[in-house]
């Protein structure tokens, strides 16, 4: 999990370096899935090298850690989701497939690499469905190509109550400003 929490600190001190105004929500639990998915995979000095860096002594560590985290997610409020997209020409092993199954809770999907419009709008309607319509552009439609033999994905749902709600008469209009200095709209209650 370390080396997941320095890709997401890198990836967010990048996406602040230019000055994007966008929001940005990076789960460094799901780097961490998705690398124990192709870890889980993989075999000889690729998995050695999965194993070190991931701070694992086995894939059986790998996926012990990964049912547990699944299960905290097994109920709502927080939603974690998973999918892997092989390319039609190539086949897993079976082991694999049970596995992605049984620990990751998804199915392995057999698509079109070369089909990319199609695979986009696929991965795209899987991430709105399995995450209640909140994320429903998982890739962007710019994307021109993604490379075979397979695609491991993750999305993260969360939505739940305040602990302690926010009191109305505690608050007060004002204007709400981005970044950039824009003004965005005027908040009212």
């Amino acid at each position: 999990m370390e080396f997941c929490m320095r890709i997401v600190h890198k990836a967010i001190l990048n996406t602040i370096r230019e000055r994007n105004n966008n929001n940005i929500l990076i789960s460094p639990a799901s780097f961490n899935i998705v690398l124990n998915m192709a870890a889980s995979g993989s075999g000889g000095k690729t998995l050695e090298q999965f194993l070190r860096f991931l701070g694992s002594k086995s894939v059986a560590q790998l996926n012990s850690n990964i049912r547990s985290l699944m299960a905290l997610t097994d109920q709502p409020p927080l939603s974690l989701v998973n999918a892997v997209f092989i390319d039609e020409r190539f086949t897993l092993k079976s082991s694999f497939v049970k596995l992605v199954r049984n620990v990751y809770k998804t199915e392995a999907r057999s698509v079109n690499f070369d089909e990319i419009e199609e695979l986009i709008e696929e991965l795209n309607l899987w991430a709105k469905y399995n995450t209640k319509g909140m994320i429903s552009e998982f890739l962007p439609p710019t994307i021109k190509t993604l490379e075979p033999p397979f695609l491991l994905a993750n999305a993260v749902h969360f939505k739940a109550a305040w602990e302690k709600p926010f009191e109305a008469s505690k608050t007060r209009n004002e204007d709400f400003h981005l970044l950039d200095g824009k003004l965005v709209l005027e908040y009212l209650l």
